[in-house]
């Protein structure tokens, strides 16, 4: 099994560290266990659509873990931005199936940085203040969460709140597909969507797979 990958020769990926390195701008990205163990298995199977389902199982339920569709979809946002994969063009969404990882990559057992210019150090980018996201089901949950991740890294965003009267999720993972009386909260690139009954889901903001009304 590989330790280390590299993705479009310009992405290396080191499962061991938890890093993914740019080599040409030297910038770090620090990732958690669950975005490595999922790039590692989307990079054993290139180019073919895994199931939501099958994903999931690998990831976690494989740990006796359970999980909602959800933390699958903020998995999947942290790889994207740790990649800068902003278009979702390496980890390609297939709407109502699942994902497709469709970078061109190589292993190997030693792979040189790109040197970083002198009086500059790589980047290190956190990614920590937005993995506990998923987990939150109710808005005082949400409003202690933004002012701790507003400690760990300035915000240059403010929340904002808005209210639908339905949400349709594209997801056959869930118990639910359609969430009531929703109130919605956006910082940044991230949204957070509550139900009337405290269900949420997390995803990126823009994403196909939820639609609200």
């Amino acid at each position: 099994m590989f330790d280390q990958l590299t993705v479009n020769s310009s992405i290396q990926i080191d499962f061991v560290a938890g890093e993914i390195h740019h080599l040409e701008s030297g910038r770090v990205y620090r990732i958690g266990t669950n975005e490595s163990e999922l790039l590692k298995y989307l990079c054993l199977h290139p180019h073919q659509t895994l199931t939501r389902q099958q994903l999931i199982e690998k990831v976690w339920r494989s740990k006796g873990i359970v999980v909602e569709d959800g933390s699958l979809m903020q998995t999947i946002s942290l790889c994207r931005k740790a990649l800068e994969d902003n278009d979702g063009r390496i980890i390609v969404t297939e709407r109502g199936q699942g994902y497709r990882f469709t970078g061109d990559t190589q292993t190997s057992a030693e792979i040189t940085k790109k040197p970083v210019e002198s009086g500059k150090g790589p980047q290190t980018l956190s990614l920590n203040f937005i993995l506990g996201l998923a987990a939150i089901f109710a808005v005082s949950s949400v409003s202690a969460y933004f002012a701790f991740s507003s400690k760990q890294q300035p915000l240059q965003s403010t929340i904002e709140t808005s209210a639908f009267s339905i949400c349709t999720l594209s997801t056959d993972e869930l118990a639910y597909t359609t969430l009531s009386n929703v109130t919605s909260y956006r910082l940044g690139d991230k949204q957070i969507i509550i139900d009337e009954q405290g269900r949420s889901v997390t995803f990126p903001v823009g994403s196909e797979e939820v639609i609200c009304e």
